[in-house]
């Protein structure tokens, strides 16, 4: 409670002090403004009545006057906009600028789309740090990192077959998610090698590779619109058989035809008019597509 007090303390003095400095600011170009249209009409004045300046004269300068201030207040807080947007952009093309870890090894040719036999031998694996994957203005306002989590993965060492269903079963920290990660290439081997059909993954293409591999997360994402429209996103030019085959794999079909509106019934949004196990067969039906 007192760190989060302290925190919300420093917010909101430093909204207090960005409100007076923007009504302080908005005072002064305020009377100089007022000062200004006060000394026109006191000299413009004095001037039309010793006829050196005729009343229309005097009347267009103040207009002219007044067309000047948006202007001016407008300019005023271009720094402003300007100091923020280089903030974003600084940010946004450090982003931009940064080159991934992982990328096509030289010589890497693409593989067959064929299921393929993959084969992990004696994998070793541990993730970098954050100071090697991150931001560097993330990681300077970071605290330096006391914990080093060392190899996840330690010599693992299996091979799964074209058609083969495989369980990875353990506790939490015992490397399932990681193992997931390897086979795509988000993440390198540190030692060892992971071979898809005879051939190291870093000697594929990632783009052939990853177009390979499917995944369905626990928590599916469905768009709010049809069925249909939600399995074409995964192939738009997909025919009518093609989606009733993959949503016969994914044995979602005969939920399907028991709906009114068939593959044209809208899922709501994230899909919240369907149970959880439909939401994830459909998933899987737009993985098979």
């Amino acid at each position: 409670s007192e760190h989060f007090a302290a925190k919300a303390r420093r917010v909101a003095d430093n909204g207090i002090q960005i409100a007076l400095f923007n009504r302080l600011f908005f005072t002064s170009l305020t009377l100089i403004a007022s000062v200004a249209t006060a000394i026109v009409y006191g000299v413009g004045g004095h001037l039309s009545i010793d006829g050196s300046l005729t009343l229309g004269t005097l009347l267009a300068l103040t207009t002219l006057l007044t067309r000047l201030y948006g202007p001016l207040t407008a300019l005023s807080s271009v720094r402003v906009d300007v100091m923020t947007a280089l903030v974003s952009f600084e940010r946004v093309f450090e982003v931009l600028d940064l080159q991934p870890s992982i990328k096509d090894e030289p010589g890497a040719t693409p593989i067959r789309k064929a299921p393929p036999r993959i084969a992990f031998q004696n994998v070793h694996f541990g993730y970098p740090a954050a100071a090697d994957v991150s931001l560097a203005s993330l990681e300077a306002v970071a605290k330096p990192e006391t914990y080093t989590g060392g190899e996840i993965l330690k010599g693992l060492s299996f091979d799964v077959g074209p058609g083969e269903m495989v369980a990875l079963v353990g506790p939490s920290g015992a490397g399932k998610t990681t193992i997931t990660s390897l086979l795509p290439r988000l993440y390198d081997v540190t030692a060892g090698s992971i071979e898809v059909d005879g051939r190291d993954l870093r000697s594929i293409t990632l783009e052939s590779l990853r177009e390979l591999v499917g995944v369905v997360t626990q928590d599916a994402h469905l768009f709010h619109d049809s069925i249909e429209a939600n399995l074409r996103y995964a192939q738009p030019d997909a025919t009518q058989e093609e989606i009733v085959d993959a949503c016969k794999g994914a044995q979602i079909w005969d939920l399907v035809l028991s709906l009114p509106d068939g593959l044209d019934t809208v899922v709501g949004d994230r899909g919240h008019r369907l149970s959880g196990g439909e939401k994830q067969r459909i998933a899987i039906a737009r993985l098979l597509l």
